[in-house]
């Protein structure tokens, strides 16, 4: 006899993009939670807007887009960021900004600093999943400036005619925020916290053994 199999996929994004190709099989929504929880701190007194941006594939998460929605905001700094990303010497400016740079990786305690430092974080890619970076900046109580449609999240939508006067829209309103934002950071906390992981796995073996049950008792 065949074991019984449940597909764990981490959005409803993701559910419809797998019905579409196995629509008999069976699945259930566990996000990941984020790798840290963070605190919830104050604003420092310098704006600091982070941006995830992995090495390869810039085009990918709109790098251009954001260079020309920061132009507009010179008072604020943008730290660009990917975990694998390590190198000596400081960071390093952006060509032909005044306001850019690519941060050095970051270990945990390095993130907890990048999190902390900043007011808002900002990820578009053409196509995502549930960012772990964007549940960990949320989990702080930043604005999260992001292409998904999730509570108390500054949405850019990926059919916007003009997306970098959208994503100043947002980052103005970020800047607008003289406060992180408590009730978004309990949200998150709560609904995307290991806690929350852990019994949504629970459920998934619960439903797993279900499944095998019923299927021992039609094989009788």
């Amino acid at each position: 006899s065949h074991g019984a199999i449940i597909h764990l996929v981490h959005t409803e994004e993701h559910l419809a993009e797998m019905k579409a190709v196995m629509p008999l099989a069976t699945y259930m929504v566990v996000p990941l939670p984020p790798y840290i929880i963070h605190e919830v701190t104050p604003f420092e007194e310098r704006p600091v807007v982070s941006v995830y941006m992995p090495t390869l594939r810039r085009d990918f998460f709109r790098f251009e887009t954001i260079l020309q929605a920061a132009s507009h905001f010179p008072e604020v700094r943008f730290e660009f960021y990917y975990y694998y990303d390590k190198f000596e010497g400081g960071d390093i400016p952006i060509e032909n900004t005044v306001n850019c740079f690519f941060v050095s990786a970051r270990d945990e305690d390095g993130m907890k600093e990048q999190v902390r430092r900043s007011r808002a974080f900002i990820r578009i890619p053409e196509h995502d999943g549930l960012s772990v970076q964007a549940l960990e900046f949320a989990t702080a109580g930043r604005s999260i400036i992001y292409n998904k449609h999730l509570p108390f999240v500054d949405e850019v939508k990926n059919d916007s005619p003009n997306m970098v006067e959208e994503l100043c829209s947002h980052i103005k309103t970020a800047l607008t925020r003289e406060e992180p934002m408590y009730e978004m950071a309990a949200h998150y906390r709560k609904e995307y916290g290991h806690e929350m992981y852990l019994a949504r796995i629970g459920n998934a073996v619960d439903l797993l053994q279900s499944i095998k049950q019923e299927g021992q008792t039609v094989a009788g």
